[in-house]
């Protein structure tokens, strides 16, 4: 397996966080509107991320599947935390991110 440098992955890094960050805005926004957690995200969360490691560049392999399940794990629990804090800053009066930042583990 070869070896790539950091700085190599900076753009699979960046391009993660983006499409996580992209795919849990329309996760939230779709479960928002329809009052569903709409769970099947999940499956779109995970072909962005697929897709995003492999148009990066990012090797096959080990690596790349770990980092594929570890980034799919983190857009899953992102989304239904902000999906939790809208409901309730809905109820609240609060916006989104205001809601979220109160939101401590008991509740989420």
């Amino acid at each position: 397996m070869p070896r790539i440098s950091a700085t190599a992955w900076l753009l699979p890094a960046v391009a993660l966080l983006a499409g996580v960050l992209g795919v849990d805005a329309v996760w939230v926004a779709i479960a928002v509107a329809s009052n569903r957690p709409c769970s099947w995200l999940a499956m779109l969360a995970a072909l962005d991320v697929a897709l995003l490691l492999r148009l990066t560049g990012v090797p096959p392999g080990p690596g790349r599947q770990l980092l594929a399940v570890l980034a799919t794990a983190l857009a899953v629990a992102l989304a239904q935390w902000l999906i939790v804090a809208t409901q309730l800053g809905i109820a609240l009066g609060l916006q989104p991110v205001p809601s979220a930042l109160r939101l401590g583990p008991s509740l989420a």
